[in-house]
């Protein structure tokens, strides 16, 4: 009896469920939409129950046009946009909307740590990174500025692989290509860096931060609750996931050094990897990679399909409805 495999992938735009058999081929695939809520000038953000909403959705709607028994899917994992931040509460409760990998809130405070000496002698030689607005320590500080009322609401900070995998598993945890990502993360030691929270101003986070998990580590199972709402089968495996960066380079190959990946989605991705990093100022983003002792390396920038879609959206459809 045939086996498969279940993928769940969220950008910036779309939620998306594909499943597939053990030699790689799709088998069925399902896209749901979410809203982008722009409620003031440079936030990007999510409501947290529509994005639960679409995500089952997804994989119920995978799941059905498979036609296959639920039973045969022997794993199931997440990916998703790096960054933003998705704050749960106690109990699984939404403390606030969900905050994007493109939001620019936090640009200020940014600059003002570029421009600080120390942040290349403390941050940079830990993260091999520059820190960007839509990255957590620039988020997690915002709201201790503007919202500070937030922090004692909250019990796990996560990113959207992570979320989507609690809610699937009820279980908490970080995964580490996700967080090598954050400037939270000494590429060296391979853990949460306290010298690092504590230059951001963010020590206290650090005991909202959810342990550590692999890419392909057992991070959990499918709830009774999921499974309803899935099609899922009640004890299914999920696996730790990737950041979406890394999910696209492996999936197409990129296991050599001499090997390029460009990726077009919400954001326009060029990249390869390394077993050697060195600090360089400016470098976009250095990250874990799912092959013993490699590193991603990436250049990056928010002008990618998330503009197609707003000029799309703005002009289009309004010349369209003319």
């Amino acid at each position: 009896m045939s086996k498969y495999l279940m993928g769940i992938d969220n950008g910036g735009t779309s939620s998306k469920a594909a499943i597939y058999d053990l030699k790689g081929r799709e088998v069925a695939q399902c896209t749901t939409y979410t809203n982008m809520l722009t409620p003031y000038e440079y936030w990007t953000e999510r409501d947290m129950d529509e994005l639960k909403r679409v995500n089952f959705e997804a994989i119920r709607g995978a799941v059905e046009k498979s036609r296959i028994n639920p039973k045969d899917v022997i794993g199931v994992s997440v990916t998703g946009h790096g960054n933003g931040l998705y704050l749960i509460g106690r109990d699984g409760s939404y403390v606030r909307n969900g905050i994007i990998s493109t939001d620019n809130r936090a640009h200020r405070i940014v600059e003002k740590w570029l421009s600080d000496e120390n942040y290349e002698n403390i941050v940079r030689p830990c993260t091999y990174a520059t820190i960007w607005s839509s990255q957590p320590p620039a988020l997690l500080k915002w709201l201790d500025m503007n919202e500070p009322e937030v922090y004692d609401k909250v019990e796990y900070v996560f990113m959207i692989t992570d979320l989507v995998r609690y809610w699937l598993t009820g279980k908490a945890g970080f995964e580490v290509s996700n967080a090598s990502g954050t400037s939270l993360f000494n590429q060296d030691t391979e853990n949460y860096d306290e010298a690092v929270f504590k230059y951001f101003g963010i020590e206290k986070w650090l005991k909202k931060m959810p342990p550590l998990v692999g890419s392909s580590e057992k991070a959990g199972e499918i709830t009774e609750e999921a499974s309803k709402k899935t099609g899922l089968v009640r004890g299914t495996p999920v696996a730790g996931g990737l950041i979406d960066i890394t999910a696209s380079a492996l999936s197409t190959g990129l296991v050599k050094h001499n090997q390029l990946s460009i990726v077009t989605g919400t954001w326009s991705i060029n990249q390869y990897i390394d077993n050697k990093i060195t600090v360089v100022k400016d470098l976009f983003m250095t990250s874990d990679y799912p092959l013993a002792g490699e590193h991603l390396l990436t250049e990056a920038s928010p002008t990618s399909g998330s503009n197609l879609t707003w000029f799309i959206d703005t002009f289009l459809k309004a010349i369209q409805n003319y």
